[in-house]
């Protein structure tokens, strides 16, 4: 989607060096011949001829005929313009003369068609200014359009002095194709600037409507000023509506849109002031008037002279018109039944009024239907109704007739005699028994076999009698060409349900095959039997070929770009002889070919950007040859580039699908043979190598950004079996397939056999060998406590593992092995996980009380719904939305995961075109109802869906300013993707047609409506820029529309997101704003934030405080009124409007993505208090892709995780604000359904597993469990109760019903005489619950008395602390009211020391006498310590103390005793004691000196070495020393002093005094020499240690890393090993593991110092896509596909309808039938998809079918009628009663002429015209008669004067032509004079003959008649002047009648029926 364009600047640059190269040559001229400046230039087309100052390229094709100018624009590219150079330099040097003006009108006069035009001026200088752009819209009448250059902004910096041109651009930014015509072009004095306005087209409103306004559109003065224009308006009728009134209104300024030009000047204005016209029909009266606009206006320029500006048109007052319903034909039922016949049509005759309608209805004859069973179910509003009829019974014939009237009356009164009612009569036929039609099921197409394949037998299936039985009487198939196929054989046997039918197609060529079943049995009393019939197609194909030499004898080249009918055309044989095609050849490309050498030279230019980038080359052999590469995948060609550059070739086979760009070879300048080989693996698995159609080179190609400029030559093109170098290619058998298996998790308790089976097993496929049949050999291997692990032989692709868990836990690893003759072995891995209940319990006590608060202190939580968007992507580059077909995995998903809300994409294109100009009056016929996607609603509808949401990714495009649905690019996007605010009221108009058509057609209203997608986005798919000003501007306007049409349609937005709206100004500013703030009913967010609402993303608090603001009230009343809001609701709180997520994706398509979701979904809900939560997008087409739940036929796990909600939380649920998880890792919330259901969902984010208990008031005892792991997405686990165990990383539902709650009724602690008598012992109690049907048997414990002496845990272990007893409660989680109590006695327990004081004996604290003693008590608390034992010490050593405490004094002086506790030496006891009268004296430490013995160093591994104390003094008392040393790993050192080396290093050794630890010596020791030795290595995962690891992502890597143990070894490197470098490369020295292919490798991590000390870890590669191309087993993922068509109906003229088919490999068969109603153009494509083109060529009814080659299951049939094809133009030929041409003039009275009708493409064959005379009914009289085959108008005159006449087209097109009655003597000027006008062919179309008419000098010529391929079919030579030619024995179809006379031909087209 985001491959656009970037072309701006290149066209950009060029057009700027044209410019310069005509200013230059033109001003040369001017200089040389001194021309002085004129102020004016005037081209008037006067002479007839085409003026050589005018420049267009090939962008703008001018011709000048009828002195006007005719321009055919096709720009391919947004800015080339029109350039129109001065024949003299102009001096516009005053500011008066600075205007330009021309004439314009359109080759069509539908006004829904508008575009802009901007006109540029230039000067001498190479200077220009851009004045501001005009809307030009569509009409055949000349409109004068001024531009002017008086603003500053137009001028740039303009020399006006020396003006040389001006340039008329057409649509700027954007493409544009079309016809317009130009006349009077001037500029400078002589332009008469006016005022401008769009025109104001017819406006239609109803009697006493009141007052309308009319919004005028783009109002400026002739200087662009909008404040400077009046308005005046005069009405024809003022009886009926008065003079017209005008009012301005401000548009906010922030609504604007101002930008500057490409080229610096250049705005336009929008915004600023607007001009409001309003009109007021008088009371009771209706009729027409007719208005006349009139704008003036003034200029403050000096000496401007203006003009005024106007527009007439008429207002239409409708008196009420009675209400209107569809015809029903007969209809037949049977007796006693009810039936139901839909009712359509259902109008009220005035459609924009509102009126309701009420439908009653009675029977005709009440004896066979009673009036009371008769119902009608209508809304008053819808056109869709069901009457409902219930007949009498009756046993036996005659069926018997009734009538059934009903009554129609809507509410418009009869004023000025106004209908108000009307009737419809129904038939009915009543027979006693109605006996239905037969049944078959649909049948696929078989359109591509092979004619030399033999027969082929399919079945039919959905056989039966209607009735409910298979009573049937034949079956029969017939062949509508049986020259082709002969009538298919069917087999049936009565009773059965299916048949066999076989057919041989053995000639090319295409039949429709019929299928009719005609029941029996029909009861005597019934209709009868009847028939039914199914068609499909059959078509025969020449076989491919299995080689080819090209011999470039074919030179011609073709240049169509792929999606150019030219293309397909090519494809399908449309240039027999042409087998190269080249894009852009003659610009990007040249190529040729030299038919005598062989040689293609290309010449190529291509820059790096898209699509250019992409140019390639086109190869196909002969048309409709084939070649086969099933067994022979190879091409060779000998190549040449210079300079060298790498070439790509790809392959298309025939449905269109491609193989891939990935054989890719480098090619150098030295001209060799190069092979590519086509044995991988296609891009697109549905790729068809047996029917290849053509081959693609692409040159240059190196990746897009780089381009490529060189030549390249090219020949010995060889393809297939013939191609050189076959050698050098190989082809890999298939691998062998097996499904992803699961783990497994068991509990110890539920220990015994267990079974697992195993799914899609197969010899799996190769693109090339195709399918192995051959059958597959299981074997397994497993390590881990569990033994004896057995596999069954695989039987119906399936196989099963028995084993026997154990009651011990444990992990058993498992690998599954699978092979097969001629397949690669194939292996799957899980584990089997026995454990005990996990001690980590989350007991999930959840109230049911939704009366409760939420979390922010609100009211609780409603849900609207879960879903995805269903309709897929937007339109791509400048295409609206694609339509669609229904899928049906969307149906099948919609059912699956019973999703209640489905967001779908509102395609623009539903308007392709303004229908008209009033916002107030719907034109129904100008919408495209095939945009309404009625199949995808109705089917997804009754899939289940409640609630369809839409969204719009861009207002239509004619309501912007680029008139595009895209973003175009100049080095970044123009900021002109945006609405142009006038169109505003259109908008809302759009919205109210959209969901009113849709109800309409499906009966579906739509719930809710957003009118932009993320309108911050401007991007280069369909998108809209809407500032946050706008958006409220445009919220208003269908806010106001809705209310006023009572639409139930809920708005919600802005759908932006947090990244970019980050405050959420959006919701801001529609809150500030007292009138938008009620209109937005739900605020949306697209919020892809992985991690959601967490709490983490304030966001989400700014979200909820601005949508519970109370201004968003009156908003939420009609959400909550809402017929599909559930009932009780109180949405997202008790105020204010509900938060919704309506879009994310871009998770990772694996298990840990999928868990990712959601999680984020559970943010969302639990944080964010979203309401709604849809994905984009439901099928994004691609297996392997991330933004879609399922991808083709793939279900990714994202399916899976979405489905826990939306299949369980109901639309209406309500959050249950008491659940809330308590345990880290795991998220739960639960819910409450309408049906009183409770849900809960569980996320264990985990890695370990983890039991859950669910308790609480109101909850279910008993649940349904699903659950979903990684490999095992979707486990029906039945009914469970009480513990349950959550896997880590995994998801869980539990579902339960009210009824299963049964409430406890006792408690019982088990045991008696409790008791605990260990020391720290414990005790484990236990209760039951009763009775047996309570499911929660959970209780709460807890400690009544002697808290003192014990505790007690959560799961009931109490826990002893001291001896004493100890009362123990027991209460039922289920009913607190229940409990138990017992008591426990608690002995033998170890009392601990908690403190210790000492005292001396008596309280002593001092010794006195010499020598003498103080005895030490210790004191110990508590008293009842077991040991009370105590350390005595004495410090400082002044005295002894003995160990019993006996203090004795030695020296004088103050000590410390201290009692430390024997049992916990952290408590202790101090006393001081003072010492008197000693005897002793103490000699101090004063210093310590440290050496080492011998040196400090250490420089010998593990020498020791001894350390010295030296304590001074020599005679301390306490002379002791501590020894230590740091860092420690360095070295030790013991308490002698002694070192022993560790490491080398620098240490610090220290000896410490006892006595005066504050007294220390150091000296540093330099350690050298040592060698620290391995021990041990561990190998981890990106730093994390284990033993296993996983890479389950294609092309995955992970990191090992390894640490070496010792940490300070002395050589810690290491190195890798890689046990198979195949499956995985492992960088020996970083450890980085990349996969390769599946498999299992063992990386040893070694270390460099002693290589046998390793370690091993083992890595599993999964999912490599070069082993295992297909994820999902079996056929089903090539089966399916998605048609994106969904039109019936083409009914404008060449109108083209892009469809779209998406399958999961592209692989799909279209074809169209006739060929000569239209034609199919395929448009090969990048991804999974076949884009289409239906191209109407004549009215009729074509069928469009699609199918997959090779399959029975899928296919489309698609019958489209095309009406509107015709007329693209419409004239009056003028003829004498001979039919000769002549002139619109009538010599005399009673003379008469005939006219013709004259249209164009003659190919339309219907030719319903109208005449009406205009005017002059009294001068000529008018009757219609045919005049040689040919219907002509005959007219007569009857007086002297002018009449005028009209011709209609059936589509609306018309013709006028006057008719002059004259004098006989009258001179006329004949018209005939030219070959052209001599000439005619009629009747055209014709039937068997046909007349040439040929005026005198124009006979005696020659006649030839040619088909569309040229060939000469008819020749003659005509002498005469009516030539009648016999062309009977011609088919139908188209010709050309060539004349040649004198060397002149003159062509005619001619039309045979």
């Amino acid at each position: 989607m985001q491959l656009i364009s970037h072309l701006f600047h290149y066209y950009y640059y060029m057009n700027l060096l044209l410019r310069s190269f005509i200013k230059a040559v033109a001003l040369v001229f001017f200089i040389v011949n001194g021309i002085f400046a004129q102020s004016s230039y005037l081209e008037d087309f006067s002479t007839n001829t085409l003026p050589n100052n005018f420049s267009g390229g090939t962008f703008y094709k001018t011709t000048v005929q009828n002195n006007e100018m005719k321009v055919v624009v096709a720009k391919g590219d947004p800015w080339p313009g029109l350039y129109i150079s001065m024949p003299s330099p102009l001096n516009l040097s005053q500011l008066k003369d600075r205007h330009f003006s021309f004439d314009i009108k359109t080759d069509t006069n539908t006004r829904n068609i508008s575009f802009p035009v901007m006109v540029q001026i230039f000067s001498a200088s190479n200077t220009f200014g851009t004045a501001f752009e005009r809307t030009i819209h569509a009409t055949k009448n000349y409109r004068t359009v001024s531009f002017s250059f008086t603003d500053a902004a137009t001028q740039g910096s303009v020399d006006f002095s020396n003006i040389i041109a001006v340039q008329i651009v057409v649509h700027p930014r954007n493409k544009f194709n079309g016809t317009i015509y130009l006349d009077n072009i001037k500029l400078g004095s002589n332009v008469t600037p006016t005022p401008y306005f769009q025109g104001i087209a017819t406006q239609n409103t109803y009697i006493n409507s009141g007052t309308k306004t009319i919004k005028i559109l783009q109002p400026t003065d002739a200087t662009d000023q909008r404040n400077n224009v009046s308005f005046t308006a005069v009405s024809s009728n003022q009886t009926l509506i008065p003079n017209p009134t005008f009012v301005e209104a401000t548009v906010p300024s922030n609504a604007t849109v101002n930008y500057i030009g490409a080229d610096g000047g250049g705005k336009s204005y929008i915004g600023g002031k607007t001009v409001l016209m309003n009109y007021t029909p008088q009371a009771n009266q209706y009729g027409i008037a007719v208005i006349t606009v009139t704008a003036t206006t003034f200029s403050t320029i000096p000496g401007l002279t203006l003009s005024e500006s106007h527009s007439i048109f008429s207002v239409v007052v409708h008196r009420n018109n009675a209400p209107t319903i569809s015809s029903i034909p007969l209809v037949q039922i049977g007796s006693g039944e009810l039936s139901k016949i839909p009712l359509s049509g259902i109008l009220n005759g005035n459609p924009e009024t509102g009126q309701r309608v009420t439908i009653t209805g009675v029977s005709s004859d009440q004896t066979i239907i009673d009036n009371s069973k008769i119902s009608i179910i209508h809304d008053h509003i819808s056109p869709l109704g069901t009457l409902q009829l219930e007949p009498s019974l009756f046993p036996s014939l005659p069926d018997k007739d009734v009538n059934i009237i009903l009554t129609l009356k809507d509410n418009g009164g009869t004023v000025a005699g106004g209908i108000d009612e009307s009737t419809l009569i129904i038939p009915v036929k009543v027979f006693p028994v109605f006996y239905k039609m037969p049944t078959i099921d649909a049948i696929r197409n078989y359109t591509d076999n092979i004619i030399t394949s033999g027969a082929k037998t399919i079945t039919i299936t959905g056989i039966s009698d209607g009735n409910g039985g298979a009573n049937i009487a034949s079956i029969t198939a017939k062949s509508s060409n049986t020259l082709i196929l002969a009538d298919p054989i069917i087999n049936y046997s009565a009773g059965n349900r299916f048949a066999t039918l076989t057919y041989n197609a053995q000639v090319v060529g295409e039949v429709t095959v019929s299928v009719t079943a005609t029941n029996l049995g029909a009861p005597a009393n019934s209709n009868g039997n009847s028939s039914f019939t199914r068609t499909f197609r059959v078509a025969g194909l020449n076989p491919p070929i299995a080689g080819v030499v090209e011999d470039f004898s074919a030179t011609s080249v073709l240049g169509f770009l792929t999606n150019d009918a030219g293309f397909s055309q090519w494809l399908q044989g449309g240039y027999p002889n042409v087998k190269w095609n080249c894009e852009h050849q003659g610009s990007l490309q040249n190529m040729s070919i030299d038919g005598v050498s062989g040689i293609v030279t290309n010449r190529i230019n291509k820059p790096g950007s898209v699509p250019q980038y992409f140019a390639g080359v086109w190869y196909q052999p002969s048309p409709g040859e084939l070649l086969d590469f099933a067994s022979s995948p190879y091409l060779s060609v000998r190549l040449n580039s210079n300079p060298p550059a790498p070439v790509a070739i790809d392959l298309w086979d025939v449905n269109g699908v491609r193989y891939g760009l990935t054989s890719t070879q480098s090619v150098d300048n030295t001209n060799k043979v190069y092979t590519f080989c086509y044995s991988g693996v296609p891009q697109n698995a549905r790729f068809d190598f047996s029917k290849i159609q053509r081959v693609l080179f692409n040159f240059g190609a190196n990746g897009i950004g780089n381009s490529y400029n060189g030549t390249i030559s090219l020949n010995e093109l060889k393809i297939g079996n013939v191609a050189d170098g076959i050698g050098s290619c190989t082809v890999a058998p298939p691998l062998a397939e097996i499904d992803s298996i699961g783990n497994r998790y068991y509990l110890t308790s539920n220990s015994g056999v267990k079974t697992i089976t195993i799914t899609g097993i197969n010899g799996g496929t190769s693109p090339i060998t195709g399918f192995n049949p051959n059958p597959v050999s299981l074997s397994l291997s497993s390590s881990g406590p569990i033994s004896g692990i057995s596999v069954s032989t695989m039987s119906g692709g399936l196989a099963i593992i028995t084993f026997t868990t154990p009651a011990t836990t444990g992990v058993t690893n498992v690998t599954v092995f699978g092979s097969a003759v001629n397949s690669r072995t194939t292996n799957r891995r899980f584990s089997i996980n026995v454990i005990n209940t996990p001690g980590s319990t989350l007991n999930a006590v959840v109230t049911n009380n939704l009366s409760a608060n939420m979390p922010d202190g609100k009211k609780g939580q409603s849900i609207d719904g879960f879903g995805a968007t269903l309709n897929g992507n937007v339109g791509g580059d400048f295409t609206p939305f694609p339509y669609q077909e229904v899928n049906p995995m969307v149906v099948w998903g919609i059912q699956d995961m019973e999703m209640s809300m489905a967001r779908m994409s509102i395609p623009p294109a539903f308007e392709p075109v303004n229908d008209n100009d009033d916002p107030n009056a719907i034109n129904k016929s100008a919408f495209d109802y095939n945009a309404l996607m009625i199949d995808q609603y109705k089917a997804y509808r009754e899939a289940g869906v409640e609630k369809f949401i839409g969204t719009m990714w861009s207002v239509p495009a004619w309501c912007k300013l680029n008139k595009s649905y895209v973003a175009f690019t100049n080095q970044g996007f123009w900021p002109d993707n945006t609405i142009d605010t006038n169109y505003v009221d259109e908008v809302a108009e759009f919205a109210l047609a959209y969901v009113t058509a849709l109800k309409e057609q499906t009966g579906i209203e739509l719930y809710a409506f957003d009118f932009v997608n993320e309108p911050q986005f401007n991007q280069p798919y369909t998108s809209a820029m809407i500032n946050k000003q706008q958006y409220v501007y445009i919220l208003k306007a269908i806010g106001k529309k809705f209310a006023e049409h009572n639409i139930n349609t809920l708005l919600f937005g802005a759908e932006t997101l947090p990244a970019q709206d980050g405050s959420h100004q959006y919701l801001a500013e529609i809150q500030n704003d007292p009138v938008g703030r009620d209109y937005l009913n739900a605020y949306a967010v697209h919020n892809y934030d992985p991690s959601g609402a967490a709490p983490s993303n304030p966001t989400w608090s700014t979200i909820l405080a601005r949508v519970r603001d109370a201004r968003s009230n009156t908003a939420a009343l009609k959400y909550y009124a809402h017929p599909l809001t559930p009932a009780n609701s109180v949405g997202n709180g008790d105020i204010g409007i509900p938060a919704w997520q309506t879009e994310t994706s871009g998770y990772n398509n694996n298990w840990g993505g999928a868990l990712s979701y959601g999680i984020a979904i559970h943010n969302g809900l639990f944080f964010g208090n979203v309401g709604a939560w849809t994905f984009w997008t439901f099928d994004d087409g691609d297996p392997n892709g991330s933004y879609g739940l399922v991808g083709k036929t793939r279900i990714k796990p994202i399916y899976h995780v979405k489905k826990h909600f939306s299949k369980f939380i109901k639309s209406g649920a309500r959050r249950i604000p008491g659940a809330v998880s308590s345990t880290s890792g795991v998220l739960l919330t639960a819910y409450s359904n309408p049906d009183e259901s409770v849900v809960m969902v569980v996320i264990n984010n985990n890695t370990s597993a983890i039991s859950l208990s669910v308790s609480g008031q109101n909850m279910p005892n008993k649940f349904t469990l699903y659950q979903s792991v990684e490999n095992f997405y979707w486990n029906d686990l039945g009914t469970v109760s009480g513990i349950v165990v959550l896997p880590p990383k995994s998801i869980s539902t539990f579902r339960g019903l009210p009824e299963t709650f049964v409430l406890a009724t006792g408690v019982t602690i088990n045991g008696n005489n409790l008791a605990i008598s260990l020391t720290g012992g414990s005790l484990q109690l236990t209760a039951e619950v009763g009775p047996a049907e309570v499911v929660d048997k959970t209780v709460s414990w807890s400690i009544e008395s002697g808290g003192a002496n014990a505790s007690i845990s959560n799961a009931g272990l109490l826990q002893a602390i001291k001896n004493g007893i100890v009362t123990i409660k027991a209460a039922s989680n289920n009913n607190p009211t229940v409990f138990d109590i017992k008591t426990v006695t608690i002995s033998g327990q170890f009392v601990s020391v908690t403190g210790v004081s000492v005292s001396g004996l008596n309280g002593g604290n001092a010794i006195t006498t010499a020598g003498g003693s103080l005895q030490m008590q210790a004191t110990i608390a508590p008293d009842d310590a077991t040991n009370k034992n105590v350390l005595w010490s004495v410090a400082p050593a002044l005295a002894t103390i003995s160990g019993s405490g006996l203090l004795g004094a030695q020296v004088n002086g103050v000590v410390t005793v201290t009692a430390t506790s024997q049992s916990n030496p952290t408590i202790k006891g101090n006393y001081l004691v003072t010492l008197s009268n000693q005897a002793g004296t103490v000699v101090s430490v004063t210093s310590i000196s440290v050496t080492g013995v011998g040196g400090n160093a250490i420089t010998v591994n593990n020498a020791p070495k001894q350390m010295n104390a030296v304590v001074m003094p020599a005679n301390a008392t306490n002379p002791s020393i501590t020894w230590k040393i740091e860092p420690l790993h360095l070295a030790t050192i013991n308490g002698t002093g002694l070192i022993t080396p560790l490491a080398n290093g620098l240490v610090t050794v220290t000896a410490t005094s006892v006595e005066y630890p504050q007294i220390t010596g150091t000296q540093l020791i330099t350690i050298s020499g040592q060698v620290v030795p391995v021990t041990g290595i561990i190998v981890s995962i990106d730093g994390i240690a284990g033993n296993m690891a996983t890479i389950s992502s294609d092309n995955g890597t992970l990191k090992l890393f390894a640490s070496v143990l010792p940490l300070n070894a002395t050589n810690r490197n290491y190195s890798f090993a890689n046990s198979n470098s195949k499956i995985a490369f492992v960088d020996p020295s970083t450890g980085d593991v990349k996969a390769i292919r599946n498999g299992q490798i063992t990386v040893t991590g070694v270390a460099n110092d002693n290589t046998s000390i390793n370690n091993t870890l083992v890595i599993n590669i999964e999912n490599q896509i070069l082993e295992n191309n297909l994820s999902i087993a079996g056929t089903s993922m090539i089966n399916q596909f998605r048609d994106t068509t969904s039109y019936t109906f083409i009914s404008f003229r060449s109108y083209t309808v892009l469809g779209m088919v998406e399958t999961t490999t592209g692989v799909f068969d279209i074809d169209i039938q006739p060929k000569e109603i239209a034609k199919l153009i395929v448009i090969p494509n990048e991804f999974l998809l076949k884009t289409f083109k239906i191209v109407p060529l004549l009215n009729g009814v074509v069928t469009v079918t699609g199918r997959l080659p090779e399959d029975t299951l899928y296919y489309f049939t698609k019958v489209i009628t095309i009406t509107g094809q015709g007329i693209e133009s419409l004239s009056i030929d003028v003829f004498t009663e001979e039919f000769e041409p002549t002139n619109d003039t009538i010599k005399g009275i009673g003379k008469t002429l005939l006219l013709s009708a004259n249209y164009a493409p003659f190919e339309v064959l219907k030719t319903d015209f109208v005449w009406n005379q205009l005017s002059g009914t009294d001068i000529v009289s008018t009757e219609l008669t045919t005049v040689l085959g040919t219907a002509v108008n005959k007219v007569m005159s009857l007086a002297l004067g002018e009449a005028e006449i009209s011709l209609s087209g059936y589509d609306g097109i018309k013709a006028t032509k006057k008719i002059y009655v004259v004098k006989e003597d009258s001179v006329i000027k004949s018209t005939i004079g030219t070959l052209a006008d001599a000439v005619n062919v009629y009747p055209n179309p014709a039937q068997g003959t046909v007349t040439v008419y040929l005026s005198e000098g124009y006979n005696n010529s020659n006649l030839m008649i040619k088909n569309i391929l040229g060939e000469n079919v008819y020749s003659t030579l005509i002498f005469e002047k009516n030539t009648l030619i016999n062309v009977a024995s011609l088919p139908r179809g188209i010709y050309h009648v060539v004349i040649t006379n004198d060397n002149k031909n003159i062509v005619k087209k001619l039309v045979l029926k």
